[in-house]
């Protein structure tokens, strides 16, 4: 067998250079998506093989999504928009492709928008924004972002999500929540109002009931004797004198909360002191309340400037509450004493206390820490006397010793609305119940 010759070896060289050529023109072609199909040479004759992969069901997904999906240059420009995004701004797509993506954003929130797409290269990123159409109609919308790099070029690939029906759905929630939270806040107003108007009736009825009696007491004594013995006439007039006082500081209490409620509640705010207030509340107390001991203990002279006739009826309605609530032969101790910041006068009892669940809403109105009790009032009394001394510029606390019974202490700044004036210590450190002398100019500095 003769070898070919050297051309035909060049020439079979040539179609294989050929071939190898073709078949690697055809694999950068296949990894680059730039052909949709094959012909392929077999003994059976071409067979021609259609390209249906990842990439073609990846576009058709991104197509016929529900959201918006949108390519943009890094500097923002729209480089491919599906149908959806388009519809959402109500723009042709033709119009929305080369335009920048923040002119679909509406105006208050552009600004965050171009925040967002500078930080994408860096990582992907995400938020909400308001979509404007091309109508003025305002979408709100969730985008999220992720760089793409792709050979030498680098783009952003954002997701357009609605969701104003997410939004409308939070608002019903939101809605249906305030609705269920104002109806039981109306529930439990209308209890209150209903616990009060009960208690209020009661307490008014207990002075209303004293009156009579005393009073028909009198007219019986007269119709029978034509005169009414010393004695019993004493007695009548103090217990009616008594139940009338009573009576006035329910009806006072029911106009300060009116007063409260209307923000009417005024001051006459002139030079008190606090260590004669103070005595002399608790000596009326303790005409009244016999089985208890009250031990004040203050300095000779405390002058702030304050209300006189509000501030007494503090320690008036806490020294009453603690005679309601210890037991007979009980200690009440008052204290009155001051510091380079406030002035204070703190009331103690032994009595009760009050329960750990109600201690949070003592001050509350119309709240009672015993209801149902002997010891049930209006619960108006802490609520007003935290407000007068709100409005002297105080504080009015509470606080429930372990060993048992109340503290509640008003705090008066030495500045603001009240002030300690012209007071001079014997002592150089504030104690309570240390002796004070008054002097006779200004207050010291220090």
């Amino acid at each position: 067998m003769q070898p070919p010759d050297q051309n035909q070896q060049e020439c079979d060289l040539s179609t294989l250079r050929a071939r190898l050529d073709e078949a690697e023109e055809t694999l950068r072609a296949l990894r680059s998506g730039e052909v949709d199909a094959l012909v392929v040479y077999t003994p059976k004759g071409e067979q021609v093989f259609t390209l249906k992969g990842a990439d073609e069901t990846y576009r058709l997904l991104v197509e016929t999504m529900s959201e918006g999906a949108v390519t943009l240059t890094l500097d923002g420009t729209v480089l491919y928009s599906n149908r959806y995004f388009a519809a959402m701004v109500d723009a042709p797509l033709q119009h929305v492709i080369g335009s920048a993506f923040v002119d679909f954003i509406g105006e208050t929130d552009r600004e965050s928008a171009r925040q967002l797409l500078a930080d994408i290269p860096e990582h992907p990123r995400r938020g909400e924004l308001t979509l404007q159409s091309m109508t003025g109609a305002t979408i709100p919308v969730y985008v999220s972002g992720c760089p793409m790099t792709a050979d030498d070029f680098s783009a952003l690939c954002l997701v357009v999500t609605d969701i104003s029906e997410h939004q409308r759905a939070e608002r019903e929630r939101s809605h249906r929540e305030l609705e269920q939270v104002a109806r039981v806040n109306a529930e439990a107003a209308t209890r209150a109002r209903d616990e009060f108007f009960t208690t209020a009736a009661h307490e008014l009825k207990t002075p209303i009931t004293g009156l009579r009696a005393f009073s028909q007491i009198l007219v019986q004594q007269l119709d029978a004797t034509g005169t009414v013995e010393p004695n019993l006439l004493r007695r009548a007039v103090t217990r009616i004198e008594e139940q009338s006082g009573k009576l006035a500081r329910l009806v006072n209490q029911l106009l300060d909360v009116s007063r409260i409620a209307e923000d009417r509640l005024s001051l006459e705010g002139e030079p008190t002191d606090l260590s004669t207030l103070v005595q002399r509340t608790a000596e009326r107390t303790q005409v009244v309340a016999p089985r208890h001991e009250i031990s004040v203990d203050a300095p000779s002279a405390l002058l702030v400037q304050a209300d006189p006739v509000r501030l007494e009826q503090v320690v008036t309605n806490l020294l009453d509450n603690a005679v309601k609530y210890s037991p007979e032969g009980g200690v009440i101790e008052i204290c009155v004493e001051r510091d380079d910041e406030e002035a204070r006068i703190t009331v103690t009892d032994h009595g009760i206390g009050v329960a750990p669940e109600h201690q949070a809403r003592i001050f509350d109105r119309f709240y009672q820490a015993h209801p149902g009790s002997h010891y049930a009032g209006m619960g108006l009394g802490l609520h007003i006397s935290r407000e007068i001394v709100e409005l002297h510029g105080g504080t009015l606390s509470a606080s429930f010793p372990a060993e048992g019974g109340a503290r509640f202490r008003i705090a008066l700044p030495r500045t603001s609305s009240i002030q300690v004036v012209f007071l001079i210590p014997l002592a150089s450190q504030p104690c309570c119940g240390r002796q004070l002398r008054r002097s006779s100019g200004t207050r010291p500095e220090g």
